[in-house]
């Protein structure tokens, strides 16, 4: 059992400037013996081609499939000044600086004994976190969604006690833009180093050439956590526990074309990114001008838009709705510069109307339940109290989603980043796990005004890639629409 993992892609870009220091990125690179490669103990496989004498003719790298994987996972594309080797150096440096040398929890494996989970300090280096992969082919679109998916079902390091590693690639990626350097690195992590929020801080101040003030994306994050009131909070802690323990058992498991009884653990991913801030303005637009909207419910709205698009297209029977499971941020209060690696959020299960004829009605209205419903709270407490005295195996039978079709993060994001001695961050890409038999997951980021919109599929489900890009696709177009159907015609 892989453990719980949240995966991040950066694409960074850098302006191609046409000096003595320009390199071709497109032939391999010879890497110092300093960086760190894979091998086969990290779940890797070779495949070698030898002559007649024994001389090493070709060497081929390759991921192993090795069991499901709850881990989350991103990609950071970034663009750079600086040649492969320059960039990789200074990432390694950055991240030695200021992650292992600043947080100390980064430093500590996660262990077992007697059914119960815990950190050791001081355990986890920089040979354990940083690799660099040696891309002997070609390194285009197709590859890097490969690598991706095969991520997903790979274990962490250090036979899985490792919380986090960031693989950068020694090629710029090929199918970018051409007058700039384009590299992309992967960043995996457990969940149980902090929740999604902590870790987006955590990227902004510690890659981040300048300090980030605070109201450039904490303000967002601290509005969009939810609060109660103390009379309320004593009627869950009395009544909350039965009523969401009745609610859990009592459900059916959504019966529909994306949901199965179990997964495989294989997966496909799909991306998109807007490359102009066309479509957060129309959503906020709409968020603003609509009663009782906020920002997550017009793009729940186009997530069920999609997912109704694609049902009627693959299925012979639309859902009237889904149960989808939502991570919710509790109120965030910043401490210091940075927030503590810590989870702040809970979960809850929201129904998505997916067949009905006023979408973001049926939506507003099923959000305001969950919002007022003991789910959020109860979870909470489980994930922050209860956690520390069950063991692993009761808390895997609490938390195991055997009955929904989704899981849905949709994250406030930040304005464009410069790092790394002048670099700039492109673009940010994050997948979320699966949950028990919760075989789709769909993640939602806004970064410099852009959306930029992740989906992972089981295998087990009846997709292929085409299909997964359709669904995200399908919630670009469907953005337009809500906005065309309540203020008229879309003009770019």
């Amino acid at each position: 059992m892989v453990s719980c993992v949240f995966l991040l892609v950066l694409v960074l870009s850098v302006a191609n400037v046409l000096s003595r220091h320009h390199v071709d990125l497109t032939h391999k690179f010879l890497l110092p013996s300093r960086f760190k490669r894979a091998t086969p103990t990290d779940g890797w496989y070779f495949n070698e081609r030898r002559d007649s004498n024994g001389r090493l003719l070709s060497k081929d790298y390759g991921l192993k499939h090795n069991s499901d994987n709850f881990d989350a996972h991103a990609e950071v594309r970034e663009e750079s000044t600086k040649d492969s080797n320059q960039f990789i150096e200074t990432l390694r440096i950055r991240i030695d600086e200021r992650l292992l040398k600043k947080e100390s929890r980064l430093t500590s494996t996660r262990e077992k004994f007697g059914g119960y989970c815990f950190l050791i300090k001081n355990q986890y280096s920089l040979e354990n976190a940083f690799k660099v992969i040696n891309t002997t082919t070609t390194f285009d679109q197709s590859y890097l969604e490969k690598f991706v998916q095969e991520c997903l079902s790979k274990e962490m390091p250090k036979h899985d006690t490792g919380l986090w590693e960031v693989l950068v690639f020694d090629k710029r990626a090929q199918w970018l833009e051409t007058n700039k350097k384009q590299y992309i690195f992967v960043f995996r992590c457990h969940h149980g180093l902090g929740d999604g929020f902590a870790l987006l801080d955590l990227l902004i101040h510690q890659f981040s050439d300048e300090k980030i003030q605070p109201e450039t994306h904490r303000t967002q994050w601290e509005k969009s956590g939810t609060t109660t009131s103390w009379f309320t909070l004593l009627k869950y802690a009395l009544y909350g526990p039965a009523q969401v323990a009745v609610e859990k058992f009592s459900r059916p498991p959504d019966a529909n074309f994306l949901h199965r009884n179990n997964l495989c653990g294989e997966k496909i991913i799909a991306w998109a990114v807007e490359e102009k801030p066309h479509l957060v303005p129309l959503v906020k637009l709409m968020k603003n001008q609509l009663p009782e909207t906020r920002f997550s419910d017009v793009v729940l709205c186009a997530i069920s838009k999609s997912l109704n698009d694609f049902y009627s297209k693959k299925s012979q029977m639309v859902p009237k709705h889904i149960t989808c499971v939502i991570p919710v941020l509790l109120k965030a209060r910043s401490n210091g510069n940075i927030f503590n690696l810590t989870n702040r959020y809970s979960v809850g299960e929201l129904t998505l109307p997916v067949l009905t004829d006023n979408v973001l009605e049926e939506v507003r209205k099923y959000t305001r339940i969950l919002k007022n419903s003991p789910d959020i709270f109860v979870y909470h407490w489980l994930l922050n109290i209860v956690a520390f005295v069950l063991p692993e195996l009761a808390l895997k039978r609490i938390f195991y989603s055997g009955h929904s079709t989704a899981v849905i993060s949709i994250l406030p994001g930040f304005n464009k980043i410069s790092c790394l001695d002048g670099d700039t961050i492109r673009d940010v890409i994050y997948w979320i796990p699966n949950r028990g038999s919760t075989g789709v997951g769909i993640s939602v980021l806004t970064y410099e005004n852009r959306l930029q919109i992740g989906i992972v599929v089981d295998k087990e489900l009846p997709l292929n890639q085409s299909d997964a890009q359709m669904i995200v696709d399908g919630v670009f177009t469907s953005i337009i629409d809500l906005y065309s159907s309540n203020f008229g015609t879309f003009c770019k």
